[in-house]
């Protein structure tokens, strides 16, 4: 995982690897039938976006955000989650405000 950095643009970078890492976590939870890989996100968001994950640009970031939060609200976790009333992420000024 990214290192935590105090430069707004070093906290989007860790933002956006950790909601990388949630959409793992939730992916290949609940016994997936298929095989996991773990760049797929990564590969996802460079394809969609030409950015690599770890290199978002500031003024990219919500866009990229929200790509991978939609990502992550689809996973079975996601949904069962969202049925729970559990959040699968916390917002950008809450993590902020942890750091």
């Amino acid at each position: 995982m990214a290192a935590f950095e105090v430069t707004t643009e070093g906290r989007i970078t860790s933002s956006t690897s950790l909601l990388a890492y949630k959409y793992q976590d939730a992916d290949k939870s609940y016994g997936a039938t298929r095989d996991f890989s773990h760049a797929e996100i990564h590969k996802s968001i460079e394809s969609k976006f030409k950015v690599k994950t770890y290199f978002v640009p500031q003024h990219r970031f919500e866009e990229v955000s929200n790509y991978v939060k939609q990502r992550i609200d689809r996973t079975i976790l996601g949904k069962n989650n969202a049925k729970k009333g559990i959040l699968n992420y916390e917002s950008f000024d809450n993590f902020i405000a942890q750091q």
